[in-house]
């Protein structure tokens, strides 16, 4: 009778012994996807890293559209000083080509010429 105790004994104490591994790990599968779930978003980089990165390129874009209108204003005044130089440039030759001709009928420039007959 003996035998058969130890033969119902060896069963059980296998079942518990499968049951207890199974237990132990099920846990540790239920505590690897926890950990890969909260810490990455789509298994590329950490989702804590990826809010940083996602406010340090809306902080870059900010900047980038500041720096593209002060581009346009100063291409826009350059443009405007451009415009004043060749007006200033063609009004500057009209009146040196005026004070020249001012300062040869007065007789402040010696001219050359057949100069003028008098009859």
């Amino acid at each position: 009778m003996e035998d058969n105790k130890t033969t119902a004994r060896k069963p059980i104490a296998q079942f518990v012994i499968i049951m207890v591994t199974a237990l132990i790990i099920g846990y540790l599968v239920m505590v690897l996807l926890n950990t890969s779930k909260t810490d990455y978003t789509g298994g590329l980089i950490p989702s804590s890293q990826a809010a940083g990165l996602q406010r340090e390129l809306k902080d870059v874009q900010t900047a980038k559209a500041a720096l593209n209108e002060q581009y346009l204003d100063l291409e826009q005044k350059l443009a405007e000083i451009e415009q004043s130089t060749a007006n200033n440039d063609a009004l500057v030759k009209t009146l040196t080509e005026e004070v020249n001709k001012f300062r040869i009928i007065s007789g402040y420039t010696e001219v050359k010429g057949p100069g003028v007959i008098i009859t």
